[in-house]
């Protein structure tokens, strides 16, 4: 899969998920402002930061559903392939660029995920939590495919899709532990300071 190709079916997939987001957003916030704050007289305010980063998720969400189901025809009845690294061997062996694109893609399609949940709630800073859904997720996306012929149900996608969302969940907890250090490393200086000052 060529470059072109990826931005053309992000692009496109994109304006979908911006639909589906604005839609929700009209949705929630009737439910909010209508519902909660009216009806129950909720006084809870909605936190603006956190809300862009589900619209976000919810976008990136849509975004793999669009690459994963809506971009290909029902044509893989009963596919299944449960060898470990098939495609790995058929990249090396071929030496195809577009065979190690396909891995290279569905590494990276997960990525994000590693990088939102830890993000949207301090429970996925626990290890277990992130790679446990992105399992839940790509087995989920993979069971359908399989179900409804829209693709093929690959161990090596499961492998590759588990692959990127760990790389994702480094990647932003490794940012979390440096910003955190830092906070703490500017009190203790702080704190070293009014002791000085005293």
């Amino acid at each position: 899969m060529r470059l072109e190709e990826i931005i053309s079916i992000v692009k496109e997939y994109f304006f979908l998920a911006l639909i589906v987001v604005i839609v929700l957003g009209i949705i929630f916030f009737l439910m909010y402002f209508i519902v909660y704050k009216k009806l129950f007289g909720g006084k809870k305010s909605l936190p603006k930061k956190q809300l862009f980063l589900v619209g976000l998720f919810i976008s990136y969400v849509i975004m793999v559903i669009g690459v994963t189901f809506l971009n290909r025809g029902q044509n893989y009845q009963d596919g299944m392939d449960l060898s470990l690294f098939t495609s790995y061997r058929e990249a090396w062996y071929s030496f195809s660029v577009r065979h190690w694109q396909f891995v290279y893609l569905n590494i990276f399609m997960f990525v994000p995920l590693g990088i939102f949940l830890p993000i949207l709630h301090s429970r996925f800073q626990k290890a277990v939590w992130t790679i446990g859904m992105a399992a839940l997720f790509t087995l989920s996306i993979e069971s359908v495919q399989l179900i409804t012929g829209y693709g093929i149900f690959e161990v090596d996608d499961l492998f590759n899709n588990l692959l990127g969302a760990i790389i994702g969940y480094g990647i932003i907890m490794g940012l979390i532990i440096v910003k955190e250090k830092g906070i703490k490393r500017e009190t203790a200086e702080n704190i070293g300071n009014l002791n000085l000052l005293q």
